[in-house]
C-alpha cells in the first residue's frame, strides 16, 4: 500500500544523572529523545514524503542493575515515565498534533548471552485537547505490548501491538531483523524486514487501515 517507504531517525541525550551509579544500584536519569518518521510516497510523480511526524520527549528513565553474568532466567530492566509531543507539523485541516504521557517497564525471560525473550508493556494517557483528531484513542488506544525474541548477537524478531479503545482496530508491526558486518559499513547494521498491518502510522490518515511489508537496514534495534 502507498506510501510504501518509511525513513525513520531517532536520538536520545542524558540530561541529567541522580546520583553515582554502581554496578549493584539502579541508575536514574533524565533524558531528552527526539524521533522524525517520515512516509515516502516513492511510486506517485516526484516521490513526494507523503507525511512526517515530529517527536520530542522529555524521559525519567530508571535502569536496573546489571545483572550477573551468569544470571537465572528472569532480568528487570528498569521503567521510564515520559512526556511525548507528537505532530505532522503542518497547518490548517490537515494539522495533526497531540500530547500523552507513557510508562514502560521491561524484563527478559531467559539468559541474555543465549536465546530470550523481551517483554515492554507500556501505558499511556493523553493530555490535553483531541480536537484535531477527535477519535485517535479508537485507533491508539491506551497502550501497547511490545515482544522481542532472539539473541542479542544473532537473529531477533519483534512484536509489537496495540488494539484501540475498546479493542476494535487492532494493529500490529512485526519487525525481523539480521546482524551484518562488511567493509563498506564497518559498523553494527541490521537487515531488517518489517510487516505492519493496522491503523495510525500516520497521524495524517490514522483512520485507514493499511497493510505492508518493508525490507530495509536499521543501524540500532
Amino acid at each position: 500500500d502507498a506510501p510504501a517507504a518509511k525513513f525513520q531517525f531517532s536520538f536520545k541525550y542524558k540530561l541529567l544523572e541522580f546520583g553515582k551509579s554502581a554496578t549493584r544500584r539502579m541508575t536514574q536519569t533524565l533524558q531528552f529523545g527526539f524521533t522524525q518518521r517520515s512516509l515516502w510516497d516513492i511510486d506517485a510523480d516526484s516521490s513526494p514524503f507523503y507525511d512526517t511526524s515530529y517527536m520530542p520527549e522529555i524521559i525519567y528513565q530508571a535502569l536496573a542493575p546489571e545483572p550477573e553474568r551468569n544470571g537465572g532466567w528472569f532480568t528487570w530492566l528498569g521503567w521510564q515515565a515520559a512526556y511525548k509531543h507528537e505532530s505532522n507539523g503542518r497547518d490548517g485541516p490537515i494539522s495533526r498534533s497531540l500530547n500523552f504521557v507513557y510508562a514502560r517497564t521491561g524484563f527478559v525471560l531467559g539468559r541474555l548471552d543465549d536465546w530470550h525473550l523481551i517483554v515492554v508493556p507500556e501505558l499511556l494517557a493523553y493530555v490535553g485537547s483531541l480536537d484535531n483528531n477527535p477519535d485517535l484513542d479508537d485507533y491508539r488506544g491506551y497502550g501497547k505490548l511490545q515482544l522481542v525474541f532472539g539473541r542479542t548477537d544473532g537473529l531477533s524478531l519483534a512484536a509489537t501491538t496495540w488494539a484501540g479503545k475498546d479493542f476494535k482496530h487492532a494493529s500490529v508491526q512485526f519487525d525481523l531483523t539480521l546482524p551484518v558486518r562488511t567493509r563498506l559499513l564497518d559498523f553494527e547494521t541490521y537487515l531488517m524486514v518489517q510487516y505492519f498491518n493496522g491503523y495510525g502510522e500516520s497521524l495524517l490518515s490514522y483512520r485507514d487501515k493499511s497493510e505492508t511489508v518493508r525490507a530495509g537496514i536499521s543501524f540500532v534495534r
